[in-house]
């Protein structure tokens, strides 16, 4: 009897262990927000433009160590409107965070004074009160509700629901993604608003609703010997032609940034089949080797 017990005891604290699992925001590598703008004085089509954040090194301030949130701009394939790319040419620095995992708290840190901000909180129980002068610009937000979301990619999250002023759920936060509708700290007076289109990790989608852009790091030329895709423009077929001897997964992505097709390629020179598809501006890639823009007509 003795023996059950302390098996149930064991299958007890293993279901408690996996449920209180924390989701870390911050992780360097293949985790991304694509983030939109909509300008002011901007042109007629809104959003105008945004930006592919991401966490790449560190800084030391104050005996702190904080990553480097740094972006890719987001820009029209033909100003000044959508579709658009992701501009991998240059990346620039927007933040210095950090986060304790002990505490599940998430850091900014002002550069103005070399001062820290509570970003986010994901400790916090229902009605606890949340303030910070960074994020909420000092205004107490107190927690309504905290439930249980399934991200796209199946895992579930705990999601924290605030209100002020009397006013329920004006604003939510899920734990390993951030702000639902926007990253309060990109905001800046120079635009209209911003919001998160969609997040991911490991090419898979967490957040969001649309798909997100595609990006590729340390791309290879498409102009090199040993790899052509052809004819471009194309309307019914497209043609990989490469020298490897082994598979590669060819992806096609609409201007949204959507999959809408993907094909193994075993042979040197292998035919795509796209005459179902719309006619417009789509990117393509191969595996991580290659990617580029493709017109269907």
């Amino acid at each position: 009897m003795k023996k059950i017990t302390s098996i149930l005891i064991g299958l007890l604290y293993i279901g408690i262990a996996s449920a209180q699992t924390y989701h870390p925001m911050i992780k360097e590598g293949n985790k991304y927000w694509d983030v939109m703008h909509s300008d002011v004085n901007g042109p007629p089509c809104q959003p105008a433009h945004g930006y592919k954040a991401f966490f790449d090194g560190d800084s030391i301030v104050n005996g702190e160590t904080y990553k480097i949130l740094k972006a890719y701009s987001i820009e029209p394939i033909t100003p000044p409107c959508y579709p658009f790319y992701v501009n991998t040419n240059n990346s620039y620095p927007i933040e210095l965070m950090r986060e304790d995992t002990l505490t599940r708290k998430v850091y900014i840190l002002d550069r103005s004074n070399n001062t820290e901000n509570l970003m986010y909180d994901f400790s916090l129980a229902v009605g606890d009160t949340f303030t910070s002068d960074y994020a909420t610009d000092n205004y107490p937000y107190v927690i309504d509700s905290i439930t249980t979301v399934t991200l796209p990619n199946g895992e579930t999250r705990n999601r924290w629901h605030f209100g002020m002023f009397g006013t329920a759920n004006m604003f939510s936060y899920t734990e390993g993604v951030g702000e639902n509708s926007y990253i309060p700290f990109i905001i800046f007076v120079s635009f209209l608003s911003s919001a998160v289109e969609c997040v991911e990790e490991n090419g898979v989608q967490l957040w969001g609703y649309q798909g997100c852009y595609p990006i590729v790091l340390g791309i290879k030329d498409t102009k090199e010997q040993n790899f052509k895709l052809y004819p471009n423009p194309a309307t019914n077929n497209v043609f990989i032609e490469h020298n490897y001897t082994d598979s590669k997964i060819f992806r096609l992505y609409n201007a949204q940034g959507q999959l809408v097709l993907m094909q193994k390629v075993d042979s040197s020179i292998e035919k795509i089949n796209i005459s179902e598809l719309e006619k417009g501006i789509y990117w393509y890639r191969l595996d991580t080797l290659y990617q580029g823009k493709v017109i269907i007509n």
